[in-house]
This record gives C-alpha cells, structure tokens and sequence, in this order.
C-alpha cells in the first residue's frame, strides 16, 4: 500500500478535524447498504473489512446487522476515532493502520471486503492492482469484494488537472484537497480491465449531490470470487 504522502497527510487531517469537533459520519451510505444486501444478502455472522473506513459509519451499520467487523486505514487518527465510536455504541471492531504495507489477515478469511469511496486515494494504479490482489486472498471462495471509485462525471474531474494515464491531482480551484491525487475509471471497458482478477463482475453507479454544482457520481464495481 503506497497512497502519496500528501494523500495520507489530507485524510490524518480530516478525521482529526471531526474527532475534535465531536462530528462523525452519521449514516452509512444508502447506495452501499443497497448493493450490499443486493449482492452479499445476510451479513450477520460473517467477517467483514472495510477498507478506508474514516469514521466508521459503515462498519457501525454492519456491526449491528451482526457482523464481525475488521477496518484498515492510512490513518492512526481514524482507528482510534472510529474505534470509540464503536464502543460507545456498544460494539468492537478490529481496526488497524496500513500505511506502507498490507497487514498479514491470513488467506480465504473474509465474506466481505469493500473499499467505498477510497481505492482511487491509493495514488497509482500499481497500487490498486496491488489491492485488488490482496483483497481476493483475504476472500473465502464466494466471497464479494465492493468498490465504488469515481466517473468522469464528478465533479472532481473539473477540479483537478491530468497527470497521464487517468492519474488526476486537485488543483487550487479545490483548496480543501489540493495536492491530493486520485484514480479516474473513464468508462466501464475500463472497469473491467482493471478489476479482472475477479472473474465475475458486475458494474453498476451512483450519483448524489452535495452542492447544485458538485455532483458526485461513482462506479459500483461488485466482484465475486470464484468457488
């Protein structure tokens, strides 16, 4: 695992920014909780990682449904953050840091593994190969790997500038991530070139709008691995 430094500097910032004012996540993403119990069905049992949880508001969702839930991020800030909301909330999850490598979880372990909204920060896509690999190992066979990653219709895409091969940085028209590179999927040909490991495949997306000018639309990509 090899996100840029700038990258891990950003987000190390932002879950400080809410841990120090008392602000979290409040819901889980509607479009994950769809394709989840579309394509995964029953959760409750069944190992789960979330990969780039931030504050945790996914794994506090799947926490409840009964899962056992396991969390990776580039941030030490996160982890702890994430972690006291969980206990607070009554649950426990084994959450760690994986910045520079990806942790030994053992092999054929995890129903579940998802990346929402976080892959396309791992700043190159030898990187992503890299995590796509690693992610069909921790997967028992039938297992489902989720990642959502980002269209060229978002509108990060007019507020960043082209560093070849899809590689996009913020630029200042963006103050809050400037610097800050992400991965761009341009169209689902591409998709399905970079997620080849898995031999079964399905691509779907979401949009929604945070601003009338900011709309933020995403690539589902839903993988299974093979029994």
């Amino acid at each position: 695992m090899n996100p840029s430094r700038e990258n891990n500097r950003f987000w190390t910032k932002q879950v400080a920014a809410c841990r120090d004012a008392g602000t979290r996540k409040q819901f889980p993403n509607e479009h994950f909780v769809r394709f989840m119990r579309k394509e995964v069905g029953p959760i409750a049992g069944k190992n789960v990682l979330d990969f780039g949880f931030f504050t945790g508001a996914e794994l506090l969702f799947l926490a409840s449904e009964g899962a056992q839930c396991h969390g990776l991020d580039v941030s030490i800030e996160a982890v702890e953050y994430a972690d006291s909301i969980l206990r607070e909330a009554g649950y426990k999850a084994d959450l760690q840091v994986a910045a520079g490598h990806w942790p030994d979880l053992g092999r054929n372990r995890f129903h579940l593994v998802y990346a929402l909204e976080s892959a396309h920060y791992l700043g190159s896509w030898e990187s992503l190969a890299n995590f796509i690999d690693y992610a069909h190992g921790l997967l028992v066979p039938g297992g489902h790997f989720l990642c959502s990653m980002p269209t060229q219709r978002h509108f990060f895409h007019n507020v960043s500038d082209d560093l070849g091969e899809n590689i996009r940085a913020f630029n200042a028209s963006y103050p809050l991530r400037q610097g800050v590179s992400f991965l761009l999927l341009k169209d689902e040909p591409h998709v399905r070139n970079v997620f080849f490991r898995f031999p079964k495949i399905s691509v779907g997306y979401y949009e929604y709008c945070m601003k009338p000018e900011e709309i933020s639309s995403f690539w589902f990509i839903s993988c299974r691995k093979e029994d």
